[in-house]
């Protein structure tokens, strides 16, 4: 089926003219494709969300866990770095 639905538009431009009637075939088939694309790529964002979501809670638990003067030692190290790297 799929391969057919391919091979459709091969064949109606091997006149190398489209019909108004041949149009009325690719139009629909344009917007379909195009709806199958979004709802592919929506139902695969979804999927990569709920595995950031999985793979970040430990760390977003890990850093709520680290107190204020653990946070300012590590910035004041971090700009240490910065200047004696430039």
């Amino acid at each position: 089926m799929i391969i057919g639905a391919s091979a459709l538009p091969l064949v109606f431009i091997l006149d190398q003219h489209v019909s108004f009637l041949e149009s009325a075939f690719l139009f629909p088939r344009l917007i379909a494709d195009t709806v199958f694309c979004v709802t592919q790529w929506r139902r695969q964002l979804v999927m990569i969300q709920d595995e950031y979501a999985s793979e970040i809670k430990p760390f977003v638990q890990i850093v709520r866990d680290w107190k204020p003067p653990v946070q300012i030692v590590r910035v004041i190290v971090g700009l240490a770095l910065l200047i004696l790297g430039s």
